[in-house]
């Protein structure tokens, strides 16, 4: 198995878990909906890189980043804000590579992507200070 697809299949395990951290301001049920139409999104992105159909990944980064802009949280704090920035760069990261059918520029931004997402929710989890 080549370490793309090695690196893919361990990424689902992450994704599964990484769905965003909007809240809308209609409560609970809204931002349920919401990360889960990003979590489908990044799977999607997923499933489209080990297939390497680029303009599948390009239409599902996309629908992510529109589905990403979407969101806000009552946190305004600076870092809250980079981590948000973070994941919006990298998921424009796969968009282009997967533009310019860059397999291992979408893989890595991909990653990025979702460690951005892991560190973002981490961060969320934090009592506040």
């Amino acid at each position: 198995m080549s370490e793309t697809r090695m690196l893919l299949c361990a990424l689902l395990l992450v994704t599964l878990t990484c769905g965003g951290v909007a809240v809308p301001d209609d409560g609970p049920a809204d931002r349920h909906r919401l990360m889960e139409r990003k979590l489908v999104a990044a799977q999607k992105i997923l499933t489209n890189l080990a297939r390497e159909d680029y303009a599948a990944m390009q239409s599902a980064a996309d629908d992510l980043q529109e589905l990403a802009r979407q969101q806000w949280t009552t946190d305004e704090s600076p870092r809250y804000r980079a981590h948000l920035k973070d994941f919006w760069v990298t998921l424009d990261g796969v968009s282009e590579a997967a533009a310019e059918k860059n397999l291992d520029g979408a893989t890595l931004a991909y990653v990025q992507m979702t460690i951005s997402c892991v560190k973002c929710h981490k961060y969320l989890r934090q009592p506040a200070e």
